[in-house]
């Protein structure tokens, strides 16, 4: 399999937002700007949350833990910044009651 560059990824990425602007109402059309943000599997999803698959799914039904999205008939994956914003809230969540904690 050819490795394809980094400035044929970008022409690529370019090309395909430019496909998807020209298919989308006039009101929804704008400018992708930035990196677009990466889509993590469930194995990944559970690799670095350190959560197994059922837990991961009981806190999406309570509303703890971020939604996937749909990615064809048989996979989701999860955004990658929700997930990461995810952990920071649980590692702030933590520090806030260490702190409170230590006030008794």
């Amino acid at each position: 399999m050819r490795k394809i560059s980094q400035r044929e990824q970008e022409r690529r990425a370019r090309k395909s937002i430019k496909a998807i602007e020209q298919g989308l109402p006039q009101i929804e059309r704008r400018r992708v700007t930035g990196p677009l943000q990466k889509i993590l599997r469930r194995a990944v999803v559970e690799q670095a949350t350190g959560l197994p698959r059922a837990t991961i799914y009981d806190k999406i039904a309570k509303g703890t833990f971020p939604r996937p999205i749909k990615l064809g008939t048989r996979s989701v994956g999860w955004i990658e910044a929700e997930i990461i914003a995810w952990q920071k809230a649980r590692i702030t969540e933590r520090d806030g009651q260490t702190a409170h904690a230590g006030r008794r």
